[in-house]
């Protein structure tokens, strides 16, 4: 079973919004650094000679240099001016994040378009240069706690076991294993399925 409560996140209500800009953060933080490896400085003007996703900043003593001064600085700087050490800019950007994932993306992009998977639409070449409004979001501006949707997974997988137990067993059985692996039942179109829910 998993224990909901043994992360603290949950148990003390701790908004994951922090979580949304490091992933932002640490791409470009990375860029950074994989620049400062190659160039021997932060030069976000000047493109890399690899995909970004390529780079390997391992052992790297330029980035261990640039990461040392900018973490022995602490809270002595505004966030900013740190961020500037490290990426050549004091805004946080997304772009990084994009350049890293594009090969993905771009794979994605072929696999839907080749098969036509239906209900998925990929983004298209001008998307990535929106920008993305974390405010549209109601539960980022409203700083709703995600703690229902985690939950709400759970119990959806919980009842559509219990679903594919009446399915095949005529009653919600979960004493008896199901003959295939979960994933494999399908209750679309079930009787059965919809008169329990019902």
């Amino acid at each position: 079973m998993f224990d909901a409560g043994a992360k603290f996140h949950v148990a003390d209500n701790t908004p994951y919004v922090r979580y949304f800009l490091a992933s932002i953060i640490q791409m470009q933080i990375f860029k950074g650094l994989c620049q400062m490896t190659i160039f021997d400085r932060v030069a976000p003007e000047e493109p890399l000679p690899m995909p970004l996703h390529r780079c390997d900043i391992y052992g790297s003593k330029r980035a261990g240099k640039i990461l040392r001064k900018s973490l022995s600085l602490g809270a002595s700087v505004h966030w900013t001016e740190v961020l500037k050490i490290l990426t050549g800019s004091e805004k946080i950007s997304a772009e990084p994040l994009l350049e890293y994932y594009k090969p993905l993306i771009d794979w994605l992009q072929h696999t839907i378009h080749k098969f036509d998977i239906p209900g998925i639409r990929a983004p298209g070449h001008g998307d990535r240069h929106r920008m993305f409004d974390a405010g549209a979001k109601f539960h980022v501006a409203d700083n709703t706690p995600y703690v229902r949707y985690f939950l709400a997974s759970i119990i959806q997988m919980q009842i559509f076991k219990g679903l594919c137990q009446m399915t095949i067993f005529d009653r919600v059985a979960p004493e008896e294993p199901l003959p295939m692996p979960l994933h494999r039942c399908d209750i679309y179109g079930s009787k059965r399925a919809g008169k329990i829910l019902r």
